[in-house]
């Protein structure tokens, strides 16, 4: 899984404005949790 970081502006009001996905993946790792839950079985 690839997610990449992407940044849209508010056409309205000219804000920018990024989604967070800092859930996705493991601590220390680029790798998702259950990925690395499986891997550890």
């Amino acid at each position: 899984l690839h997610v990449r970081r992407r940044k849209w502006r508010d056409s309205s009001n000219g804000e920018i404005f990024t989604y967070s996905y800092d859930d996705l993946t493991a601590e220390g790792s680029k790798l998702s949790p259950e990925f690395v839950s499986f891997l550890k079985e």
